[in-house]
């Protein structure tokens, strides 16, 4: 038996930019995070040739080839287990469509269970593969990455290679603030509403592929540049603004991002006293994310109505925590 631990993520500025359908032609970034709240990926070998898959559903299988779960089948194809597998995940946050990157760290997960001493690089390039060339999901990068690395990062998405830079690492050394003072500031909000997010990063996909939603992307590329720069020099309200105008921007990828409940929602945590916040993930549910002072968080959860969900950033990325 094997069990692995992958974090969620929290994508603040550049989502979308990490489609291979925008940063083929121009440079993407996205500045994101893991958080300390995990898909744990449980899997041990049958002792006859057929398969049991355990998530929010129990599939039993007599081949491969009949599990509906698609990407841990094609993850179980690609790690060539063919006679046989129990699989089962269990997430801190249950449940698809929250924006959190758990379809990703899923995959990941599993990858790592069964090829522990790969790169980080290797288990992000892989399950990003199965999921957007096998499974032919329309998704960014950025979700595999941060899954397979942890930690705070700039990612850089272009056609050659992809470049990842670690924020946290210059919080000790060059500023007069800490990861704790950032998280003191942090404010996740769920709002109780779900979505599949294919039809809206399809839409996002096409955007790109056509040239209409380009602009939309270099701003957005540029801007997780400058939230970088104002993060490491500590001026998080500043950050926490460009936030704000990167929500702004996705918003024109596609019609169905936001709606009326998620605007007002944002509007009422911004009028008492968030400096800067977005919905999570590719839209139309999921979690509001708010960065803004401490004193204010419990005023911003009264007007909203909203559940509070606590976290801490994850230095770690996916690990093998049990095996025997």
């Amino acid at each position: 038996m094997i069990i692995s631990r992958t974090p969620l993520r929290i994508s603040l500025v550049g989502g979308g930019t990490d489609m291979p359908a925008f940063y083929e032609q121009h440079p993407g970034t996205v500045a994101s995070f893991a958080i300390n709240k995990y898909v744990y990926v449980i899997v041990n070998q049958k002792f006859d040739d057929k398969y049991r898959i355990s998530y929010s559903k129990t599939e039993n299988s007599d081949s491969l080839d009949g599990i509906k779960h698609d990407l841990i089948r094609e993850t179980l194809r690609e790690a060539k287990k063919l006679n046989g597998m129990e699989v089962v995940t269990v997430a801190d946050i249950p449940g698809s469509g929250t924006g959190l990157g758990s379809s990703s760290a899923v995959i990941v997960g599993l990858l790592n269970c069964f090829y522990k001493e790969q790169s980080s690089n290797w288990l992000a390039e892989t399950a990003f593969d199965i999921e957007a060339k096998t499974c032919r999901k329309p998704v960014g990068k950025q979700d595999h990455y941060i899954a397979a690395l942890g930690g705070f990062n700039l990612l850089q998405f272009s056609k050659k290679k992809i470049i990842y830079s670690s924020v946290e690492s210059r919080w000790d050394c060059e500023n007069p603030w800490s990861q704790n003072d950032l998280e003191k500031k942090m404010l996740l909000l769920w709002t109780g509403m779900t979505r599949s997010s294919s039809d809206i990063l399809q839409k996002q996909k096409d955007g790109f592929s056509n040239g209409k939603n380009t602009e939309f992307g270099v701003q957005l590329s540029n801007l997780a540049h400058d939230f970088h720069g104002e993060l490491i020099n500590g001026e998080i309200k500043e950050a926490a603004k460009l936030i704000s105008v990167g929500w702004e921007i996705k918003k024109n990828l596609s019609p169905w991002i936001s709606n009326d409940f998620i605007d007002n929602w944002y509007k009422l945590a911004m009028q008492n006293g968030a400096w800067g916040g977005k919905l999570l993930g590719a839209g139309g549910g999921g979690f509001l994310f708010f960065l803004a002072p401490p004193e204010t968080h419990s005023r911003i959860i009264k007007a909203t109505g909203l559940q509070r969900i606590g976290f801490k950033i994850e230095n770690r990325g996916s690990e093998v925590i049990y095996e025997a």
